[in-house]
């Protein structure tokens, strides 16, 4: 298997998304060991989610780790199975923790109505894949691919959708006069703007160093908002509390 050439912004490419998902994954796994200690059931969610939003950049970063190991990158199938397989999970927990927040009265019937979602998302992206990866996208780079068709709509549609139930949650931390629940939901707020932002500019923006600087700052960061957002270490308190 001969080893196949990169250009330095494909290294960096593939570099950047392996940064970007281990920070993410760290923070989110931080979050979940946070629940068994305070059972607070939105920070394993919340953890989960943060997680599976990222997932769709584990296939940037398992090929680049693939082509250091072996000089040969994913094939299609491949890269289109670890870019997507994981975002329908993305929906549900993030689906749970709105009705666990906002409408806990129906949360098992909206459960329901998401899992239902994922499942057929999830049965549609296996099946396409199967019959014929290019139904999905095709590679502009080693480590990147031009989405087309069902997944791209899907993606477009799962990033608006967990940026918006993302505000939401915001908006109602927003609104308590605790101090501490009103900073949460500001550094949501601004976690998940910037991750929506990032994320639709990391599939519409032609990558370029800038670009690929930005948009990955843009998800990093939205990971570590999220921590701060619902972590709160004492020194950002001191910071933004005034007593």
């Amino acid at each position: 298997m001969s080893t196949i050439e990169i250009t330095i912004l494909d290294w960096f490419t593939g570099l950047f998304s392996l940064i970007t998902v281990i920070i993410a994954s760290i923070i989110g796994l931080i979050m979940i060991l946070r629940y068994k200690k305070y059972k607070l059931k939105v920070l394993l969610l919340m953890g989960l989610a943060q997680i599976f939003i990222i997932s769709p950049w584990w296939a940037s970063s398992g090929s680049w780790i693939l082509y250091v190991i072996t000089g040969v990158p994913f094939n299609p199938t491949q890269y289109i199975f670890f870019t997507s397989w994981l975002v329908p999970f993305a929906g549900i927990t993030m689906g749970w923790a709105i009705s666990l927040l906002k409408a806990k009265e129906y949360q098992n019937v909206l459960i329901i109505i998401f899992s239902v979602i994922g499942v057929i998302a999830e049965v549609l992206l296996i099946t396409f894949l199967i019959i014929d990866p290019s139904i999905h996208g095709y590679f502009i780079s080693p480590f990147d691919v031009e989405f087309r068709g069902f997944l791209r709509y899907y993606l477009l549609f799962m990033i608006l959708f967990i940026g918006t139930t993302g505000i939401l949650i915001a908006i109602d931390s927003l609104k308590s006069s605790e101090p501490e629940i009103k900073l949460k939901g500001k550094f949501l707020i601004i976690a998940f703007i910037s991750w929506t932002v990032g994320a639709i500019a990391d599939a519409a923006v032609p990558t370029n160093f800038i670009s690929l600087f930005i948009v990955r700052a843009l998800l990093i960061s939205s990971s570590i908002e999220l921590y701060i957002g619902y972590i709160q270490p004492k020194w950002i308190k001191k910071v933004f509390i005034k007593e």
